[in-house]
């Protein structure tokens, strides 16, 4: 069940077909996103970060920009997808942690998102920042978050530990001692491009990503275990759809998939049909 991020009407939406994408799609009520994609048979669904006066309009400065959320798109070059997802969600931890307590903005504005591959997405709505639309000011605040800007200057380690409030403004101090000690201080995987981009497309939640064939899920909290939200992002659990194996393949999970026929679930079959490992079982 997709389900956009609000605003509907004033979003531009894209959808990828069989044969490429469809853009400029402007829809009135999330209800309609469904029926078009439902329609059209889409492999995945997209909107734009960006609030425009005219979505539909093909030129980009006649859409007419209104203001943008932010998106914040972690994604972790780590092959083995239970590993990248567990990176992924510390970091996310440290930025929505960023986020709130040394920005000050409100975790009701703030929704974060398994992107159905090896990321996060924390997608923020607060108006504080929607006002941000300076991509100047977009980039130094993905700096914060990095930590890359407090890596210089050099500060000596002894006098941050002993009281780095004494060279650090307030609400950095911790992460500056974390540095430090050579913890964890920021989103390292945070893609600073998103975050500048006023333009950008984010994967619409409820939307398959035909890369892993998981779709993109809401999180209800970053508590959630990686196991759990592999589970969630299979589309329609306890279906099952046989397919005849080309050749052995491994799945997101780890699991391996020996050539020949198989009884597989939903998930499993529909990425070895995706990544030409497999094909449907037709009787004869």
């Amino acid at each position: 069940r997709l389900q956009p991020y609000g605003e509907t009407e004033q979003r531009e939406f894209v959808c990828q077909l069989i044969h490429g994408f469809v853009r400029h799609l402007k829809f009135l009520t999330e209800e309609e996103v469904r029926e078009w994609a439902a329609r059209k048979k889409a492999l995945a669904t997209f909107h734009s970060v960006g609030i425009y006066e005219h979505p539909d309009i093909e030129d980009m400065e006649g859409k007419g920009l209104k203001y943008a959320d932010v998106l914040f798109d972690i994604d972790v070059k780590e092959e083995n997808l239970r590993k990248a997802l567990s990176i992924a969600l510390e970091e996310a931890a440290l930025l929505v942690d960023t986020l709130v307590e040394e920005l000050g903005l409100e975790m009701g504005c703030i929704r974060i998102a398994f992107s159905g591959s090896k990321g996060i997405h924390v997608y923020v709505t607060c108006p504080q920042v929607r006002r941000l639309l300076d991509q100047d000011a977009r980039r130094l605040l993905a700096q914060y978050v990095t930590s890359s800007v407090l890596r210089v200057p050099k500060l000596p380690p002894r006098e941050l530990l002993e009281n780095p409030c004494n060279v650090a403004p307030y609400g950095i101090c911790k992460r500056i001692v974390y540095l430090e000690a050579g913890l964890p201080a920021g989103a390292d995987h945070v893609d600073a491009q998103v975050v500048v981009d006023l333009h950008r497309l984010v994967r619409v939640p409820g939307s398959l990503n035909p890369k892993s064939g998981l779709s993109c899920v809401l999180l209800p909290s970053l508590d959630v275990d990686v196991d759990k939200i592999l589970e969630m992002a299979k589309p329609l659990s306890g279906i099952t759809v046989k397919v005849i194996v080309e050749k052995r393949a491994e799945l997101p999970g780890g699991e391996v998939v020996d050539e020949g026929p198989r009884e597989l679930d939903l998930h499993s079959a529909i990425y070895l049909t995706l990544s030409g490992h497999a094909r449907l079982y037709k009787h004869r």
